[in-house]
């Protein structure tokens, strides 16, 4: 009996791959972890070597395997132009980002415009505390992200922004 496999065998962190079997009428999964199913279609979030024996009503069987391959996930970075991110009012500041493909700014938990491949973020308007965040997206379309503060040089970067000194009654 043969026994194919269709599917994607990828996946990002987080994710899951779907893997279909073909060819038999009853099919038995076997895979890393201790994985055991039956079924046709199996979504599997574990990478590694997957086994399916199909049978057929003759009582034919047919084995095949396949490799789930799960992407290392990008690092989302953002740095900005000012070393402490104190800024006076009307300064500008830039933000750039790396670790991907495609990058999304976010201010205050707002996105700013749709993924694309411009690393730099000039926002103007600044006011004390806001926050800028990234979130990456890389070759495999897998995402990381500062927006949710994912840890220490991962979070969204929150600026002090000093007014403007008052000069008035200066001659």
């Amino acid at each position: 009996l043969n026994v194919t496999i269709s599917g994607v065998n990828t996946f990002c962190p987080g994710g899951a791959a779907t893997l279909k079997a073909i060819g038999g009428d009853v099919y038995v999964w076997t895979g890393p972890n201790g994985f055991a199913a039956n079924g046709a279609q199996q979504v599997v979030n574990s990478p590694g070597l997957y086994t399916v024996t199909g049978s057929n009503a003759e009582g034919c069987t047919g084995t095949n395997t396949v490799t789930a391959i799960q992407y290392p996930a990008p690092t989302a970075l953002l740095l900005s132009s000012d070393p402490d991110n104190t800024v006076c009012a009307g300064d500008a500041v830039n933000f750039t980002a790396s670790g991907g493909l495609a990058y999304q700014f976010w201010l205050n938990q707002q996105p700013q415009g749709l993924f694309n491949s411009v690393n730099t973020f000039s926002p103007t308007g600044l006011a004390n505390g806001s926050q800028i965040a990234v979130r990456v997206v890389d070759e495999h379309a897998c995402q990381d992200s500062t927006v949710l503060g994912d840890g220490p040089g991962r979070e969204p970067i929150t600026l002090a922004v000093q007014p403007l000194p008052n000069l008035s009654g200066w001659s």
